[in-house]
């Protein structure tokens, strides 16, 4: 496996890892609330401490101990106070570099329509040792509008679709795309993601959106009762369409694009418009098409 390969797949492993504990602990923290504290998940000790500067620490459960209630106390802080909602993102050492993607996933939120508010509630998880020093993160999606209202109370597992929508937002013949998920954390959606990532050893060499739709129609999903909801692509739209309504998409994901740059000048482009649009309230303006991203993911094709 080529070492960007190996990369990626820690990656993938590292966020199911972290998306695991943050579900234990939101629903932890929920239950401290009527209950006596319950424990908690052993944390993986490669994740860097979440708040203060980075420390040698001799005593890994002294480490772990002080590093589960710094996350709670982020985790509460950060939390929208009318649903308890936070926005969790990943970040390494390329994102965290100047005019990186990071960049522009947060200049999206300053030039979207009310979406500048939402910052407070985003919460950031440092990969590696350079990526934490910088203390700035990234996500190849700009968000141009709040989602949340599109979203549907009393579901465990929504996700975006990859390439369209097929109009029935329980069908699980929809292909997810990994670059939008709103979770409710819960018993069924923590077992959901334990089971998510055992399942990568079924299929090795997978990323993480693959095993994901390999697996949402396992029986075991049906057996824990999780409920899934595939999200309307003009509520949130990706690279790997073919056009989106720009009075109506929330949230852009820069996918199906080889190359960091070709990423960044593509969703850059996808800003100028949206400000175009949204500035004068251009209604003859539309999203240009993303060509860098979608002749390198033509060309990757070609080649593979």
């Amino acid at each position: 496996m080529l070492p960007q390969a190996k990369g990626r797949e820690l990656r993938w492993i590292v966020s199911l890892l972290v998306s695991t504990v943050v579900l234990s602990l939101v629903l932890c923290h929920s239950a401290a609330l009527v209950q006596p504290q319950p424990q908690f998940p052993t944390f993986p000790a490669f994740v860097p401490p979440p708040i203060a500067a980075k420390q040698e620490i001799n005593n890994t459960d002294t480490f772990e101990a002080e590093d589960k209630r710094n996350l709670v106390r982020i985790l509460k802080e950060a939390s929208l106070k009318d649903k308890k909602t936070v926005i969790v993102t990943m970040m390494n050492q390329a994102w965290a570099e100047p005019n990186s993607t990071f960049d522009v996933f947060l200049e999206g939120f300053f030039s979207g329509e009310r979406t500048e508010l939402l910052l407070r509630h985003l919460v950031v998880v440092c990969l590696d040792d350079n990526a934490y020093a910088e203390c700035l993160e990234d996500m190849d999606t700009v968000w141009l509008r709040d989602p949340f209202p599109r979203l549907v109370e009393g579901v465990d597992f929504q996700i975006a679709c990859e390439f369209f929508f097929n109009g029935n937002f329980s069908d699980r013949g929809n292909s997810a795309n990994g670059g939008f998920k709103y979770v409710t954390a819960n018993n069924r959606t923590i077992d959901f993601y334990n089971y998510w990532y055992e399942s990568r050893l079924r299929f090795p060499g997978k990323n993480d959106q693959d095993v994901l739709n390999r697996i949402k129609g396992d029986q075991y999903v049906e057996t824990i009762g999780l409920t899934i909801r595939f999200l309307d692509t003009n509520d949130v739209g990706s690279f790997c369409q073919q056009n989106w309504d720009i009075t109506k998409v929330c949230v852009m994901h820069g996918n199906c694009c080889i190359g960091q740059d070709n990423k960044i000048m593509d969703l850059r482009q996808v800003l100028r418009d949206w400000t175009i649009f949204y500035s004068y309230w251009d209604l003859k303006r539309e999203f240009r098409q993303p060509l860098n991203c979608r002749n390198s993911f033509l060309l990757n094709l070609s080649l593979s």
